[in-house]
């Protein structure tokens, strides 16, 4: 019997699609809003050197003078007729500038002012103004605290080179093995790893593994916890002392603060089983640590928040943050000049319009976080009064991204390592964002609950630690909805051990 007929003949088939796909400018926009204000300076410096229509305006101050939004009261959005003053504006700037990159033909005698004029227009023309000394030091400030120090990798290296004695090849199997070592001073891989990493036999790779331990800090190159501790108490001299045979033997009961288990079997005092082990406590569980020469990013504010005189919160957008660029006038005259060949004049369009864009990205940036910092601070505006992170209110995405009529991934590309600077310190965007709690009261912030959970522990009888289920009962009496095994994750992020661990032996 014939089995079922296929037809796998050809045929067209018409489908109609709607697709949304991201112009040039809007995925340069994207990508600078992402970036921070160190990153976006490299950036700003990388297209100086590749377009010469842009130039950096040596003062900071020219920020008051442009079409960048500087300052935005907290207490008053700025209404409509504003916002569509503003847009006119630019949209106004933008056709100036798009008459002259446009214009193949050479002005007619005597129009040229009429069709563009640059002097009046201080976003474009790179003027400089008046510059003070106190400008002259906060950016010598700025510029010093860009200094970098060795890095964690480098300083092993040098150690490595410095102190290793052996021939070349045992040498260079010692630097591989450097380079295996992770940023808490650990080495990672299995002997078999290694050796295939190093090209050591394995008798090679243990005398080299023994000459990194020996290098400082004290404890560099362990394998686990347990040795990199041993390590140290060996470089102090300390083996088969009480430290170490705890270490060796009891290292579980001591993980899970099981001393008077400990004290039977070493036959001890609780009493010095406790000082051993304060003596323990002592040594570096992250040697790596003191090799990070590396410093941390620097920080550098994108806006500054404070009170004006009349005593409400404003933020400024912070004017040393990134250098202020502008069209190279004498490029923009050149190409306008009836004087300049066609095809000068179609690299100048070029390079302007790519200037142009540029531009228009840092501008859309800078308006982007100085409004999501605007938002935050109108509703974050009790703990800015006190500085206390229990005063934070449950704060979304979603929240900001409504208000100002943005979606949530562009809200996330402002936030993305952007700082604030506060009278109560340096802050990340991010960490004014909280979750809620339900309460009777409505919902509250975990930052509140969190630090409602460590009031409670350092208020504990050390002897009977409270446990996570009190907690949960006693959050409940207060009337906070807080589930066990959300009191032990809030424990957990803020370094909070647990009852057993807290437990002080008699």
């Amino acid at each position: 019997m014939p089995g079922p007929q296929t037809n796998l003949s050809p045929s067209l088939n018409q489908e109609v699609r709607l697709e949304q796909s991201l112009s040039q400018e809007q995925r340069l926009g994207l990508e600078i809003l992402q970036k921070n204000s160190l990153e976006l300076q490299q950036e700003i410096s990388q297209r100086i050197l590749q377009n010469p229509m842009l130039v950096e305006l040596q003062s900071p101050t020219m920020l008051a003078e442009s079409n960048l939004p500087e300052t935005m009261a907290v207490d008053e959005p700025p209404s409509r007729e504003e916002q569509e003053f503003d847009q006119d504006v630019r949209e106004y700037r933008d056709q100036c500038l798009v008459n002259a990159v446009e214009a193949s033909e050479p002005p007619s005698e005597g129009k040229a002012d009429e069709r563009l004029s640059f002097d009046n227009d201080p976003v474009y023309l790179n003027q400089p103004t008046a510059w003070t000394s106190d400008d002259d030091e906060r950016r010598q400030h700025f510029l010093d605290s860009q200094t970098r120090e060795p890095g964690f990798l480098e300083v092993l290296l040098a150690e490595c080179r410095g102190s290793i004695d052996g021939d070349e090849h045992f040498r260079e199997i010692c630097e591989k093995l450097c380079l295996c070592i992770n940023g808490r001073g650990y080495l990672e891989g299995t002997d078999e790893e290694l050796c295939e990493i190093t090209g050591a036999n394995p008798e090679e790779l243990q005398r080299a593994i023994h000459a990194i331990q020996q290098l400082d800090p004290p404890g560099i190159g362990a394998r686990s916890l347990q040795e990199c501790l041993l390590l140290q108490l060996r470089r102090m001299r300390l083996v088969g002392s009480l430290e170490w045979e705890i270490l060796t033997e009891h290292l579980d009961d001591l993980a899970h603060n099981r001393l008077p288990k400990i004290a039977k079997e070493m036959k001890c005092d609780l009493d010095e089983i406790q000082e051993t082990i304060e003596r323990i406590r002592q040594l570096n569980p992250n040697p790596g640590g003191e090799l990070y020469g590396e410093v941390a990013q620097t920080v550098v504010p994108e806006v500054i928040i404070d009170k004006d005189e009349e005593g409400n919160w404003r933020v400024t957008s912070n004017k040393d943050a990134v250098s202020v660029v502008a069209l190279n006038a004498e490029y923009l005259q050149l190409l306008v000049s009836p004087d300049t060949d066609t095809e000068t004049k179609k690299w100048l369009r070029e390079k302007t319009n790519d200037a142009s864009m540029f531009m228009h990205a840092l501008h859309l940036r800078q308006e982007t976080i100085v409004n999501v910092a605007t938002v935050i601070v109108r509703l974050q505006w009790k703990f800015f009064e006190s500085g206390d992170k229990a005063d934070l209110v449950p704060m979304k995405l979603e929240t900001v991204a409504d208000q100002l009529q943005l979606s949530e991934s562009t809200i996330s590309r402002a936030m993305s390592g952007k700082y604030m600077r506060t009278p109560h310190g340096t802050l990340a965007f991010k960490d004014l964002f909280t979750t809620g709690v339900s309460s009777e009261n409505g919902d509250v912030s975990t930052m509140k609950i969190r630090s409602r959970i460590r009031e409670m522990v350092d208020n504990e009888d050390p002897r009977h630690p409270i446990s996570d289920q009190d907690i949960s009962d006693q959050l409940r009496k207060e009337g906070y909805a807080v589930a066990r095994r959300t009191v032990a994750k809030y424990r957990d992020i803020d370094g909070i051990p647990t009852s057993s661990q807290r437990k002080q032996h008699a």
